[in-house]
């Protein structure tokens, strides 16, 4: 039997990389959601017309550590949309569109990864139907 003192099993606990957890989503239909955090990306059909591409890769703007919903490259990512809707899950604020041929895992450092069938994907916000303003992680 192996042991250990609690301060050298601290330190081989400190220095281990995180295995981050991947969610596998097997299927998904339009108009479904899949969550990850305080992020909701529903299943569309079509991109929205009028979105042009862009080259970031995060999903929820900011610099903290909540906001750093990422994908990778593959994807084909659309500018937000920015506009409040009100759907079964009340308020939502329009971030990027998501698209890609192939399985999309979108990365964060505090919460499951999510691997979601290939696909069009609407990023939305949660509101806070007091101020209309974007729920942050």
């Amino acid at each position: 039997m192996n042991t250990a003192t609690l301060k050298e099993a601290h330190e081989l606990i400190s220095t281990m990389e995180p295995m981050p957890e991947v969610r596998f989503v097997d299927s998904i239909q339009i108009g479904q959601y899949a969550r990850q955090g305080d992020l909701y990306l529903l299943r569309i059909d079509e991109v929205p017309k009028g979105l042009k591409t862009t080259p970031t890769r995060q999903l929820a703007p900011g610099s903290t550590m909540g906001s750093r919903h990422t994908v990778g490259s593959g994807v084909t990512v659309y500018e937000s949309a920015g506009q409040v809707q009100r759907n079964e899950l009340g308020y939502m604020l329009a971030g990027p569109v998501i698209e890609s041929p192939e399985h999309i895992t979108v990365e964060h450092p505090e919460h499951a990864h999510i691997s979601l069938p290939p696909g069009i994907y609407q990023v939305c916000y949660q509101v806070d139907v007091r101020t209309m303003r974007r729920v942050e992680d």
